[in-house]
């Protein structure tokens, strides 16, 4: 005798669908895409500010060992390293890494002031590099580390009373032979290069930016950039934010550092 299912519920009907209409599927899809779309940008500004603060904490940890290696040094703080290794035009963005160089900033002897700092077998401590610019580690390792140096993602800004007159735009807001509260002694890097008029940067709002490999930002202005962290002497580090449209040379609104009237190194007034 056949079945009878008149008074079943839709549940059990034979004919009764469990799955979803293609109208369904459709809007179940179109709500996810626009939560993403929503919580994307806030994801992302999640982990630049996670990628700033252990910036922060990076240049924390490197003014910490400068503090202890003036101690152990007279109270004489490294000097940026200089184009001639004797007092000529600043080079901000670069440490040594071999052996001393008349008392400029060199990862070597800073190393024992610096938990972790480790600089074997081209295997440094991450407190040298900015989490947020992961492409310039190769680029600078494969230029740079035979030559004794790394070109990288903090510049130093030390010395400045020995620095010949006109290299820094305002060299009171720098570090001179002493550490002083108030005075920049490290700050992310922000570099424009003359060759190509690329720049270096680590925070922007398309990502970092890359001179060497001409990735990010080219041309007279750091257009995308965020900002900057910045390290005191007396071992603060501020966050401070910068115009990417005045990030260029001449600007008035700006530090700067000139390296051969080509080279560009710039930071935040602090003001």
């Amino acid at each position: 005798m056949a079945r009878d299912t008149r008074h079943a519920s839709p549940a059990l009907r034979p004919e009764a669908s469990l799955g979803f209409t293609l109208v369904e599927l459709l809007v179940v899809i179109a709500i996810l895409a626009l939560l993403i779309s929503i919580l994307t940008p806030s994801l992302q500004r999640g982990v630049a500010l996670a990628r700033r603060t252990q910036c922060a904490s990076n240049l924390h940890q490197l003014g910490a060992g400068h503090v202890a290696y003036a101690a152990a040094n007279r109270m004489r703080v490294m000097r940026s390293v200089s184009f001639n290794h004797a007092g000529g035009n600043a080079i901000p963005i670069r440490v040594w890494l071999d052996d001393v160089r008349d008392g400029e900033f060199n990862a070597k002897f800073l190393a024992p002031y610096v938990a972790g700092l480790d600089l074997s077998d081209r295997n440094f401590s991450g407190v040298l590099q900015c989490p947020g610019n992961d492409s310039l580690l190769q680029t600078s390792l494969a230029d740079h580390w035979d030559m004794g140096w790394l070109d990288g993602w903090y510049s130093q800004y030390a010395g400045v009373d020995d620095w010949p007159a006109g290299i820094a735009a305002r060299p009171r807001d720098l570090t001179g032979r002493r550490l002083e509260a108030g005075r920049l002694l490290m700050a992310d890097t922000v570099f424009r290069w003359w060759v190509n008029q690329g720049w270096n940067y680590n925070h922007g709002s398309r990502g970092p930016s890359v001179a060497w490999a001409q990735r990010g930002d080219v041309g007279d202005a750091a257009t995308h950039i965020d900002g900057l962290n910045q390290l005191y002497g007396d071992q603060a580090v501020l966050w401070r934010s910068l115009d990417g449209e005045k990030v260029c040379r001449g600007s008035s609104d700006v530090g700067q550092v000139i390296l051969s009237g080509l080279d560009y190194f710039f930071y935040s007034f602090g003001e």
